[in-house]
């Protein structure tokens, strides 16, 4: 029950994330093929809700009743219809929902390679199945027509194609046809094995090679779009920042406690902290929270030993920056070695 709730809160955000986005992108949204695939899913996953609700309360009712008369005949016929399309329907939704990974393959150059491959070779591969089903057809016709008598796999044509797709795979039995018809069985199963798995199979092939090389050779040329290399070396960077901004911030207050006692009394006041480090583009807040954490007694003004308390804190806190720096640009480098440099360090 509990994922069941969880799985129908997630449809009813995505509906929202989806109406949304029609809402804003008009028919442009139906234009791209993921975001009707977002649709068919969701459509998909309504429809697997209302048929879980049907199902237990057919069960319930179905139940009830056997359990009021229990010499009556209990017919699951109808409800084991259902149970099978709600099976056929949650496993063309999940087919879907997996298809939907491909929409962030570009993660990664090679699955980029492949997705690119696969999209520009679709003309050429839709020409070439014009070729290939009519050459397939015939030879299905033939078998048909010369072998449906008396060879099963070949009794409708329906079986035929579906014979002459096993026979692709290597799965065939060539007695069968020879016995059926020793003239025509070796010259129909030698002609098409020669036409449509040594020619057209290789043809196929060829229009993948080459469309895999081209785009191979443009993606080498020109740098990635978006990897998950960089995204991680960004993150990374992100990080080396930080904590490169919290170091300059320490920098900031230290100079801030030598420089901000303009009389030189040793008791540095509130103000005198204000002026300093507003002046290095500090927050009043942040200046606030700093002085308030060492003031302990509450008189707005820094005394010698809550200023060495504060000075020490700081050279421990900036300390601690520096390793956490030191080891991340360590492994930055080491990342950035090929593997030949790494096993000769």
């Amino acid at each position: 029950m509990a994922c069941e709730g969880i799985f129908i809160l997630f449809i009813i955000y995505y509906t929202i994330e989806e109406i949304l986005e029609i809402k804003k992108h008009k028919l442009k949204y139906f234009k791209s093929f993921w975001n009707v695939l977002d649709i068919i899913v969701i459509f998909l996953g309504y429809v697997a809700v209302i048929f879980n609700v049907y199902r237990t309360l057919a069960v319930g009712d179905l139940l009830k009743g056997l359990l009021e008369d229990n010499k009556q005949y209990a017919n699951f016929d109808s409800l084991g219809f259902w149970q099978t399309q709600f099976n056929n329907m949650v496993a063309v939704a999940v087919f879907f929902a997996w298809i939907k990974v491909f929409k962030y393959i570009s993660f990664n150059k090679t699955m980029t390679q492949l997705s690119a491959t696969l999209s520009n070779c679709a003309k050429d591969v839709g020409g070439f199945a014009v070729m290939f089903f009519i050459i397939f057809l015939a030879y299905a016709q033939l078998g048909y027509l010369v072998f449906g008598t008396q060879v099963r796999d070949f009794s409708t044509f329906e079986d035929a194609i579906f014979t002459l797709f096993r026979i692709i795979l290597g799965d065939f039995d060539f007695h069968a046809l020879e016995a059926a018809n020793r003239v025509l069985g070796p010259i129909f199963f030698i002609t098409y094995v020669f036409f449509v798995f040594f020619v057209l199979l290789n043809m196929f092939l060829a229009i993948i090679n080459d469309t895999y090389a081209e785009v191979k050779s443009n993606i080498a040329s020109q740098k990635s779009e978006f990897e998950i290399g960089d995204y991680f070396k960004k993150g990374y960077q992100k990080m080396l920042d930080k904590l490169s901004f919290k170091r300059e911030k320490i920098l900031d207050i230290q100079k801030a406690l030598k420089s901000a006692d303009v009389n030189q009394d040793n008791k540095l006041d509130f103000e005198e902290w204000r002026a300093n480090l507003k002046s290095r583009g500090h927050a009043d807040a942040e200046i606030e929270a700093v002085f308030a954490k060492y003031d302990l007694d509450g008189d707005r003004i820094l005394d010698e030993d809550e200023q060495k308390r504060m000075q020490e804190d700081l050279e421990g806190q900036k300390a601690e920056l520096n390793d956490e720096i030191d080891e991340m640009e360590r492994n930055k480098e080491n990342q950035e070695r090929t593997p030949q440099e790494r096993q000769q360090c």
